[in-house]
């Protein structure tokens, strides 16, 4: 079984690299695109896991999308510590390769939408060829008007 799930996860890899591949070489920019996090936990509640993503809000398509560790919050901080030792914050680095990974399809005023997170704009401006401004995420309305 395990031996399938890694070969299904090459081929969706390889899928996926050859769907931006083709982007690119279509000369396709996006110029509005959507910037979130899920977060979710490895075995444990103590071991969150972040899960950064791109997607175009037009048709939903992910653009790209990683997995990195990062620190318990709240009440389970201190357990979190105590049983496993610190976690790293992983989350920048994620953040910043997925954006490399679009940087070849984005137009160089692409407006990235994101939840507010305070922490997401000193994650992209490292991003040397992306220069875009952040938008706060708006009402869905406006962003289906926005993206038609």
């Amino acid at each position: 079984m395990e031996r399938k799930f890694r070969f299904l996860a090459a081929q969706a890899r390889l899928t996926h690299q050859q769907f931006l591949q083709a982007l690119v070489r279509s000369n396709t920019k996006f110029d509005l695109v959507q910037f979130d996090e899920m977060e979710t936990f490895e075995r444990s509640k103590c071991l969150p896991v972040s899960i950064p993503l791109i997607v175009e809000p037009k048709t939903r398509k992910i653009l790209a999308i990683s997995a990195c560790s990062m620190p318990a919050k709240g009440l389970l901080a201190a357990v979190s510590v105590r049983r496993y030792g610190p976690r790293r914050d992983e989350r920048p680095e994620c953040a910043q390769k997925i954006f490399k990974q679009v940087d070849p399809v984005l137009a160089p005023a692409a407006c990235i939408f994101t939840d507010q997170n305070p922490k997401y704009p000193a994650w992209i401006i490292h991003i040397p060829t992306l220069w875009s401004v952040l938008q706060p995420r708006v009402d869905a309305n406006v962003l289906l008007d926005k993206a038609n």
